[in-house]
């Protein structure tokens, strides 16, 4: 069977597994790191031998560039303070305390080494808990976290990764080298794709071609990491930063076909992406436990990944409540709240999965030193690794909507507050700016007017009247097809509503993208032969 048909063959195995995922409620990578440890026991199952430079390069540009495109700057500047401490003091306690319990257990292993395998297993991957958090409900600061934390820990994990990793293929290390290049590194990956970000904003400005704009966003997601790379600074934060300023922009610069197909593209890309890593994940697992058995036993295997395993969860439920505690000792500027009450900090803490940032740097380790000679602890760490990854997905994954529900943080069902004041806004600004399009259209019949007037008389009514009585309002849009070109007037300016409550915090990015979906698929049902 050729790679191809292999690829296709999994594929299509991956598919009608995810859908036995979704029936019996368990977050697909799980399934799917079991359905490859299964395939991969087979005697002659089909190996996926992917070369390590590839892994890196094939894999995470567009899965750093797409979380950048779905995370709200502005959202994660309001949680500076908690961010910063999962993103870096967490990262680095979790690097310190891995490296730590692994040299002391694993006797071949030197310092370099156990430091790069705490900077492997360091990144959170959200895949497994935000799956959980759709099926079972928490409140959105939880789920806004933990998808943050990991978009940002990704940037901060590899660029530890890529600074130790240089280290230990040399057969050198000096901490003051690693600052210094960690942060050239950092600068000049943030600098490069905040440049490409600009650049490609200005290039999709005068594309009227939604498949075209959606291919070139794909272009500069590898570039801006091919472009960072060679030149020594973080491809990792330069492909986060250049798809954080692109979708930022494309709030407002992007029409609304091309945002839908763009975000329906990059669901699907993401999602595949995401299914051949846990699917690789379970059938490299044989490969990699037959590889290190020259040098550990089932027994070893075992042991050393549960101990790691145990030291990393640990570690991460304990950041969740020791910053809290020793800000109240000391001074309310050195907490870093991860949760309005211990039962948010607690399923923060429980939702720090690894998954495929982990595995794509594991993989990515070179087989031979600058010296020519073999790796002899990369499979080591690379069956830790997995260890790791599988554990926490397995164990974590599964208990997590157990431990939602035990501890009862289900979030309620329905509309918000905010999002009736939201709605309820755009439609008083569709009214105002009726009463504009009135007196400078005088071309326009005015029964015209006065269908808009009552369609959104009536939501600005439906939707106070929900604020006040506590009751969700019925649906009774109307068909707006009728006087295209006035809708559209309509829409943009609900449109522009819409972006100046996100910019002043008065809707999450959540609603934000939900409201804009609703708008943009209106848009879009409008005959096209009047568009002006």
């Amino acid at each position: 069977m050729s790679d191809l048909e292999t690829l296709i063959l999994l594929i299509a195995v991956a598919v009608l597994f995810v859908r036995l995922a979704d029936l019996v409620s368990i977050p697909y990578p799980i399934v799917l790191v079991l359905v490859g440890v299964s395939i991969g026991i087979i005697p002659g199952a089909p190996g996926t031998q992917i070369p390590p430079n590839v892994i890196f390069l094939l894999f995470l540009p567009p899965l750093l560039f797409s979380a950048g495109l779905s995370t709200s700057p502005r959202e994660m500047k309001e949680e500076v303070g908690a961010l910063g401490g999962l993103v870096v003091g967490l990262s680095i306690a979790t690097m310190a305390a891995v490296a730590c319990a692994a040299k002391f257990i694993v006797p071949w292993l030197e310092w370099p080494e156990a430091f790069l395998l705490g900077a492997i297993v360091a990144p959170t991957d959200p895949v497994a808990a935000i799956a959980t958090f759709t099926r079972v409900g928490v409140p959105q600061r939880v789920s806004r976290l933990v998808e943050s934390e990991s978009m940002i820990n990704d940037s901060v994990g590899l660029v530890l990764y890529r600074v130790l990793l240089t280290g230990v293929v040399a057969g050198t290390f000096s901490f003051r080298e690693v600052g210094i290049e960690l942060v050239i590194g950092v600068a000049g990956g943030a600098l490069i794709g905040l440049g490409i970000g600009w650049v490609t904003s200005r290039l999709q400005r005068s594309l009227d071609d939604p498949p075209l704009s959606i291919l070139l966003s794909v272009v500069v997601a590898y570039a801006a990491y091919l472009i960072a790379d060679n030149v020594g600074a973080s491809g990792v934060l330069s492909a986060v930063t250049a798809g954080l300023y692109t979708g930022w922009v494309a709030r407002s610069e992007t029409a609304a076909e091309t945002r839908l197909d763009a975000n329906a593209f990059w669901a699907t890309f993401i999602f595949a992406l995401n299914v051949l890593l846990f699917i690789l994940l379970g059938l490299r697992l044989p490969s990699i436990v037959e590889a290190v058995q020259d040098t550990m036993g089932i027994a070893q295997i075992i042991g050393y990944g549960a101990l790691v395993s145990a030291v990393v969860i640990v570690v991460r439920l304990a950041w969740q409540f020791g910053p809290v505690a020793i800000g109240r000792i000391f001074s309310p500027a050195l907490r870093f709240d991860t949760g309005d009450g211990w039962k948010e900090r607690l399923v923060v803490g429980w939702s720090g999965m690894r998954g495929a940032v982990s595995l794509a740097a594991a993989l990515s380790l070179p087989l031979t030193l600058d010296t020519g000679a073999d790796f002899q602890s990369r499979e080591t760490l690379i069956i830790i690794t997995v260890a790791v990854i599988f554990s926490t997905l397995v164990f974590q994954g599964l208990t997590l909507p157990l431990l939602i529900r035990k501890i009862g943080l289900t979030a309620e069902g329905g509309w918000s507050e905010p999002e009736a004041r939201a709605r309820a806004a755009l439609a008083q600004v569709a009214l105002d700016r009726i009463d504009e399009l009135e007196r400078d259209r005088p071309d326009v019949p005015e029964d015209v007017f006065e269908r808009f007037r009552n369609v959104y008389g009536n939501r600005v009514a439906r939707w106070n009247k929900a604020l006040d009585q506590g009751d969700h309002p019925a649906d009774t849009s109307k068909d707006f097809r009728h006087s295209p070109d006035i809708r559209r007037e309509l829409l943009a300016a609900e449109r522009h509503e819409l972006l100046r409550q996100q910019d002043a915090g008065e809707v999450d990015i959540e609603l934000h993208r939900r409201m804009e979906r609703e708008l943009d698929l209106e848009e879009t049902k409008l005959p096209s032969f009047n568009r002006p």
